[in-house]
């Protein structure tokens, strides 16, 4: 497809609020960085899969995605 876009789902939180119905975990109990690593090889699989030739958008969501480190990000 020429106009894609890609959602990105960043499941960590400070806490798991009681009121949240998303796939989120409190970020002591996982690791960031296996985490970024699956990612960041998940998504080199999909454009080739995808033939994916331009993206539109990309959206960062989730728990709190800003709890990733720039370096994690920016790979």
């Amino acid at each position: 497809p020429d106009n894609s876009s890609l959602y990105i789902h960043i499941p960590f939180c400070l806490k798991k609020c009681p009121y949240c119905d998303f796939l989120s975990v409190p970020i002591e109990t996982t690791d960031i960085d296996a985490y970024a690593d699956l990612l960041v090889r998940h998504l080199q699989l999909l454009t080739q899969q995808a033939e994916i030739k331009k993206l539109e958008s990309i959206f960062f969501g989730g728990g709190t995605p800003s709890l990733l480190q720039p370096a994690a990000v920016e790979r």
